[in-house]
Formats: C-alpha cells, sequence, structure tokens
C-alpha cells in the first residue's frame, strides 16, 4: 500500500512539473507602480481605522 502511495505520488508530481515548468509571477490589472503610488500617495483620503497607521507598499 505504501509503494502505491509513493507512485501515485510520483506520477502527479511528474504530471504537474509537466504542466506547470515554472512559476512567473502574476500582477493585478489594477496594479499600478510605485513611481505613480509615490505621486498620488497624498490625495488618498484613508479609512477611519487606517488613518495614523504606517502603511507600506
Amino acid at each position: 500500500k505504501a509503494q502505491h502511495f509513493l507512485s501515485v505520488c510520483l506520477f502527479f508530481f511528474f504530471f504537474y512539473l509537466l504542466l506547470h515548468p515554472y512559476d512567473k509571477p502574476l500582477v493585478p490589472e489594477e496594479y499600478i507602480s510605485r513611481e505613480l503610488f509615490d505621486t498620488v500617495q497624498v490625495y488618498i483620503i484613508t479609512k477611519p481605522e487606517l488613518q495614523n497607521k504606517l502603511i507600506t507598499v
């Protein structure tokens, strides 16, 4: 039973490698660059629970 389990695990491992040879980072379409954020950050009004808190990008 353990040998069968190992065989199934190895099968799925190599099958996954064939379908996903590498992972590429995904960026949402709504993403803005750091430079753009730096130019508009002074105009952003935060929610009350975020005011006076350190927010990093």
